[in-house]
């Protein structure tokens, strides 16, 4: 896990209140109170603005990963099988693409045969503003679009699997 530069906005984003839950590791059984924010810095892989909000009513795990990362790298393929097993569910899965070009995140996901939707994070602004210092990081916003749980670094598939039982409900 690397540290990230945008830490010290992220701060300034609890304060000023966007919508994010702090601390970054939310114990498995508590439920926060906070809205995932729908509207984003995002953009799809043809560079047109794109947000949570396409997935109203349905789970979300929103993952920032950076292509060159290895913790990133080390993650995808557990992302990629649960994707496929919650599919069925109505589970959505999204990755945010964080450090890297356009170009290069068509590439990442033409590269590991992505069915899910690769997101890019321009600049980071939405890893900072959701309370996220490093890659990879992940949300879990439940039906209603709270977040249910925020997850910094590298998750097992145990780990993983707590969360998504607990957004799909």
């Amino acid at each position: 896990m690397r540290a990230h530069a945008f830490a010290p906005l992220a701060l300034a984003a609890l304060i000023a209140g966007c919508g994010v839950a702090s601390p970054v590791q939310q114990g498995a059984g508590s439920r926060m109170a906070v809205r995932a924010r729908a509207t984003a810095a995002f953009v799809d892989l043809q560079g047109a603005p794109v947000s949570l909000d396409r997935f109203a009513g349905q789970p979300v795990v929103l993952s920032f990963l950076a292509p060159a990362d290895g913790d990133s790298q080390a993650q995808l393929p557990l992302l990629i099988r649960l994707a496929g097993a919650y599919q069925a569910e109505g589970v959505v899965f999204v990755v945010a693409g964080e450090e890297a070009s356009l170009a290069q995140l068509r590439e990442f996901k033409q590269a590991h045969e992505l069915t899910i939707p690769v997101w890019q994070d321009k600049g980071g602004a939405e890893l900072a503003s959701r309370g996220f210092g490093s890659v990879p990081a992940h949300q879990f916003i439940d039906r209603t679009g709270h977040v249910a749980a925020n997850r910094e670094g590298f998750q097992s598939r145990g780990q993983l699997l707590e969360q998504i039982e607990a957004i799909r409900k």
